[in-house]
Order: C-alpha cells, then sequence, then structure tokens
C-alpha cells in the first residue's frame, strides 16, 4: 500500500466513524450501526497491521487502564453482537499497569470478535495478575475445535485453510 492507499483508508474509516453517530441520533437502526462498526474496526485493524508491516509501529509501553480498556471492547462488541452476553470478569485486575495498549487492542478486538462470531449465548472476559504478569482471557460457549482440527494438530498434518481462516479462532 502507498500513501495515498492509507489516506484513502483512513477517511474512509474516518467517515464511517461520522455516520455512525448520525445514525445513532435516529434510533432504530441497530443493524445498519453494527455493519458500520464493524466495517471501520476492520479497517483500524488494516492500518494498524500496515503500520507495523512498514516498520512504523514500535513498542510503546506506558501505563494503562486494564478495566477500562475491557470496558471499552465490552461496550463495542455488546453493540455489535446484541445477541451475545459479554461478561467481563475483573475482580482481580489491577488499576494501571504498564503494556502498549495499541498492540494489546489489536489483539484482543480479533480475539473477541472471533469468540463473539463463534458463541452461542455467552462470552467471558477475564483480567488478572498471577506471577507478577497481566493475563488477558476470553472464552466463549461455543462449539470449540472440529474432531478434524484437533486429529490434524496431534497428527502434525497440514490443515486446509479457507477464506475464513482455518477455523482456529
Amino acid at each position: 500500500m502507498n500513501a495515498l492507499d492509507i489516506a484513502v483508508i483512513h477517511d474512509a474509516k474516518n467517515c464511517l466513524s461520522n455516520l455512525l453517530f448520525r445514525l445513532e441520533k435516529h434510533g432504530h437502526l441497530e443493524k445498519e450501526i453494527e455493519i458500520l462498526l464493524r466495517t471501520s474496526s476492520r479497517l483500524t485493524n488494516l492500518l494498524l497491521w500496515h503500520k507495523q508491516q512498514e516498520g512504523g509501529m514500535h513498542i510503546h509501553i506506558d501505563s494503562a487502564s486494564p478495566l477500562d480498556l475491557m470496558s471499552e471492547l465490552v461496550g463495542e462488541f455488546s453493540y455489535t453482537f446484541p445477541h451475545i452476553k459479554i461478561k467481563l470478569d475483573a475482580g482481580k485486575a489491577p488499576v494501571f499497569w504498564f503494556y502498549d495498549d495499541n498492540y494489546i487492542r489489536l489483539a484482543l478486538t480479533n480475539a473477541l470478535d472471533n469468540a463473539c462470531n463463534f458463541a452461542k449465548n455467552e462470552v467471558t472476559i477475564t483480567v488478572l495478575v498471577a506471577e507478577n504478569m497481566l493475563h488477558f482471557s476470553i472464552e466463549d460457549d461455543g462449539d470449540g475445535y472440529s474432531e478434524y482440527l484437533l486429529e490434524a494438530f496431534e497428527n502434525q498434518s497440514e490443515i486446509e485453510t479457507s477464506q475464513r481462516g482455518t477455523g482456529l479462532g
């Protein structure tokens, strides 16, 4: 991607966000808002991926609130996946921790999107400190790995992929 591509993607993402705020004022447009949120999120992830590929995304560790981050993600994904109950277990979460918010957000957004897509009814997010490390956990009540994938791992054979991926999410 060149600089023009990136500028156009960034502008499109901003236009979607602007449209999202206008639609929210009108109400009763949940499906349209859901589509805009998911599209905007995917464009943001594409921009972050490109920035990382170009060497422009460096680790920037700073103090941040894991609870604030997870609360934002729960809010966003609860709106995007209204049929999924997203529970946050943050009873053992620290008030703040030192980490790179962009990288952690990118990883958690991907994991949470997969969990919500494959959950039957519920996703649980846990944030805690164990052994002096910050742990994020995202679990869903979906069916899990198919027998085919489990056997493929055990046999160390190759796994066929589809346009949607391997299904490992």
